[in-house]
């Protein structure tokens, strides 16, 4: 995620600095993937934080009713 991120804010600051006579379709289709992908991976964690956290609360909750 945090690769993605740094990638995505690089090819935003790339194409601020080019302006808009200067941005390629390549560079726009570029920065799209790099924020997608940061978009999915962020989603991944928070996915696999829940469900850690779901197991954890279901484990305790198992061990203080028994």
């Amino acid at each position: 995620g945090m690769v993605f991120d740094y990638l995505e804010n690089r090819d935003v600051a790339r194409m601020l600095t080019l302006g808009p006579d200067g941005i390629t379709p390549g560079l726009v289709e570029t920065a799209s993937f790099h924020s997608q992908a940061k978009a999915a991976t962020s989603t991944v964690a928070m996915t696999i934080l829940l469900l850690l956290l779901a197991l954890w609360a279901f484990r305790r909750w198992r061990s203080v009713r028994s």
